[in-house]
């Protein structure tokens, strides 16, 4: 039984197998033909991958084909290699083994002792010479070439994709890039320069994403193109949102007087644009340029007295506002608080607003807030999701209380200790409120015990 597992044990052949097939069946015939014939074989696959190489890098805009052709490519360089290793099977190898590869299954070992040696089966060691074969006819040509095939995989995938004449394939592989695993090749000169040129794209889509990414990336050569796009109604309001938070990541100070103007001139056409003046108040608030802060309280004014204003416009206003931390915004923050008939998340964003800009005089009119506020009136949270980046919270889930609270708290005046300790140790009041209320405590009594 041992015997026959043995004589019935796995062997690799491959030269017989492909001795079989009639051009290797032919070109084994003799030496001198196999070495011509490997000699030519690779004169010809270099020629080969400079044409398709130059193809693929300067004239081809369609990815399937240039996928095809790169695969033809590896199919041909498999081809060669075996030839070139048998060139060199023939010059390392003799006894059995050549005979072997030269008479194919015809051969017959003459005696036991060349059957223990064709048994040690050197068909293993030819493998791994063909192997070694294809890594090099592969790398070779193509770095003698131009290393066009190389740069297809690297950069030159992306690069043809974003001249294609698909504009569903220009999209998709800008937003690929976009995604910060990519962020090596935003630095790439060819990707750049073939970004810069999708920035004016003719497809909405493409040119939306381009100049997001063109901000993203920091490509400071789109600048011009994307303050064109800005002051031109011509374009979707989707790629002016897109170039007036590019500008402000390209931290391009000369658009400042366009953001403004674009941002009065949305406003004064739409008091519910949801676009173009929530982006210009979060460029404002990127560049951390307190220059709109007169125009954003003239529109919360605007928004006050009309109540016709986006949500957005009113959430990103404020935002602006607490983020640049004006105390002369607080007034704005009371007209607020104390008109009639307004909806909750108005008060909220308002009242947020005095957590930052409140001072001592201020704190009266919020103590009377506090008492006119609903004990479980909640605050949403709002935050803002911008493509794959991480949302930024704009406003906390919080009770109107616990903002009052905490706009009160951040002045730290030992006279409002009594006031805050006493919401605090109120069990009427919501629990939210109360811990908020207790943490102010607790650091008013590390500030004061130091």
């Amino acid at each position: 039984m041992a015997k026959s597992s043995k004589n019935n044990s796995f062997r690799v052949e491959v030269i017989p197998n492909m001795y079989e097939i009639g051009v290797f069946k032919k070109t084994l015939s003799s030496r001198k033909r196999l070495r011509i014939t490997a000699a030519i074989a690779i004169l010809s696959l270099t020629l080969c991958y400079f044409a398709a190489g130059t193809f693929i890098r300067y004239v081809s805009v369609w990815s399937l084909l240039n996928g095809g052709i790169i695969v033809l490519l590896y199919i041909a360089t498999l081809v060669i290699a075996y030839l070139l290793a048998l060139v060199i099977g023939d010059i390392v190898f003799a006894g059995p083994w050549l005979k072997k590869m030269h008479l194919g299954n015809s051969y017959t070992p003459d005696d036991i002792e060349e059957q223990k040696a064709l048994l040690k089966n050197k068909n293993i060691y030819f493998i791994f010479i063909w192997l070694v074969s294809i890594i090099a006819l592969g790398f070779g040509c193509d770095f003698c070439t131009g290393a066009n095939v190389r740069w297809y995989q690297s950069i030159g995938g992306i690069v043809i994709s974003m001249r294609s004449p698909d504009p569903a394939e220009r999209t998709a592989v800008i937003r690929t890039i976009s995604n910060p695993y990519h962020s090596a090749k935003w630095q790439e000169p060819e990707i750049r320069e073939s970004l810069q040129k999708c920035v004016l794209d003719e497809d909405d889509s493409v040119r939306a994403w381009a100049i997001y990414l063109s901000g993203k990336a920091k490509i400071i050569e789109t600048a011009d193109d994307l303050m064109q796009i800005l002051r031109s109604d011509t374009y979707d309001q989707i790629s002016r949102q897109e170039a007036a938070i590019a500008l402000s990541r390209l931290e391009w100070k000369k658009a400042r007087g366009l953001l403004m103007t674009v941002m009065r001139t949305a406003f004064e056409q739409n008091h519910a644009d949801a676009v173009l003046v929530p982006a210009t108040l979060f460029a404002f608030y990127t560049l951390n340029d307190d220059m709109a802060s007169s125009e954003a309280i003239h529109i919360l004014d605007t928004c006050l007295t009309k109540r016709d204003c986006s949500p957005q416009v009113l959430q990103y206003a404020f935002f602006y506002l607490k983020s640049m931390k004006k105390t002369e915004t607080a007034a704005l923050a009371f007209k607020y608080l104390n008109a009639s008939d307004l909806p909750d998340d108005m008060r909220c964003y308002a009242t947020d607003v005095l957590r930052f800009t409140a001072t001592k005089k201020d704190v009266p009119a919020m103590k009377q807030a506090y008492d006119s506020s609903q004990v479980y009136a909640e605050c949403p949270v709002i935050y803002r999701k911008y493509h794959e980046e991480a949302p930024i919270i704009l406003f906390e889930h919080d009770t109107l209380r616990a903002l009052l609270v905490r706009a009160v708290g951040n002045i730290m005046d030992p006279a409002n200790y009594d006031w805050i300790y006493a919401i605090g140790a109120n069990t009427s009041e919501a629990p939210m409120t109360r811990k908020i209320a207790e943490t102010y405590i607790r650091a008013m009594n590390q500030k004061n015990a130091k």
